[in-house]
């Protein structure tokens, strides 16, 4: 590792026509390729004792191009007996009528996603399986609340205890808080 040149790595990715770069930060085994506070398993403080994903972070930014992570954390204590199953995977979807809605317009094309605007409360998407739709929610509004007007009123929401819905015009609303959802995506469960 000492012969790792970053500036070199994002100068090549650069030259090629990357436009993005997302290495693998932390696989299953749990060895980090940056440095952190929980763990002893990091090239920061074994191995190269670098900060490996920091300096080709700072390079590749440095080259202009989008840089990202995968982290495969979550596999860690089930890796060796085949995985672990979390409730909220759904696998087996199918795509529903109507892929989404919402005032974000998707650039097509690749390397397209930063073209467009940041995803709105009103931006949904939609997948299904068996009788169960699945609307996740792109954003969450400030206001609360969050309209879903694919929907309509013969829908039945299966809500969490703390959200509160009302259908009417051929629409959903669904009302609850940044403690209730989640800021960055949430999924709602219908019952068709």
């Amino acid at each position: 590792m000492e012969k790792f040149d970053p500036d070199a790595w994002a100068d090549l990715f650069q030259r090629a026509g990357a436009k993005y770069v997302v290495p693998v930060a932390e696989h299953h085994d749990g060895f980090a390729m940056y440095d952190c506070g929980f763990s002893q398993w990091t090239a920061a403080k074994m191995g190269p004792r670098r900060d490996i994903i920091g300096e080709l972070a700072a390079a590749v930014r440095r080259q202009g191009l989008v840089f990202g992570l995968s982290s495969h954390r979550a596999e860690h204590w089930w890796f060796m007996n085949g995985g672990m199953p979390f409730d909220s995977d759904v696998y087996g979807t199918r795509p529903w009528k109507v892929f989404g809605e919402g005032p974000t317009q998707v650039v097509a094309g690749s390397f397209a996603d930063t073209k467009r605007s940041a995803f709105t409360g009103e931006d949904v998407r939609f997948t299904t399986k068996g009788d169960v739709l699945y609307a996740i929610v792109l954003a969450w509004p400030e206001s609360g609340q969050v309209t879903i007007r694919s929907l309509g009123e013969s829908s039945r929401l299966w809500e969490e205890e703390r959200a509160r819905y009302h259908a009417a015009n051929g629409e959903v609303t669904i009302r609850g808080s940044h403690s209730t959802c989640s800021t960055i995506r949430t999924c709602f469960c219908i019952l068709m």
